[in-house]
């Protein structure tokens, strides 16, 4: 017959405590242990900007480019897009793409110098 033991109220030290490999174990201590001494580097107005900019770009050009393919497929013709905003809306993403993906590509190479920068002050 099974005796089941009786556990005393939910000690937390009476509970199994999981394991799992060893250099998983090795791994988490050292970087739970590891402290920091590199202050936190600033954000910049120009990185809000890129950052801010490149998102509202981005957004704009893939709602204009589902917005065109709408269009087009509840009949519009080409001569219809010539008049009114249709214009802006053809040729947001031919510009706002790529821009957008500049300035990401502008914010990222910006960002990595920025923290080289502290990594070697600090």
């Amino acid at each position: 017959m099974y005796v089941r033991k009786r556990r005393a109220a939910r000690d937390p030290s009476s509970l199994p405590v999981p394991r799992g490999p060893r250099w998983v174990e090795r791994l988490v201590w050292e970087v739970m242990s590891t402290q920091r001494n590199t202050p936190d580097v600033a954000v910049r107005w120009i990185d809000r900007f890129l950052a801010i900019g490149a998102l509202v770009i981005v957004a704009a050009s893939i709602i204009c480019f589902f917005v065109v393919i709408a269009a087009t497929a509840s009949g519009m013709k080409k001569e219809d897009f010539s008049a009114g905003l249709w214009p802006l809306a053809g040729a947001l993403p031919l510009f706002g793409l790529p821009i957008g993906f500049a300035m990401i590509i502008a914010l990222l190479v910006m960002s990595f110098i920025r923290k080289g920068r502290a990594a070697k002050r600090g």
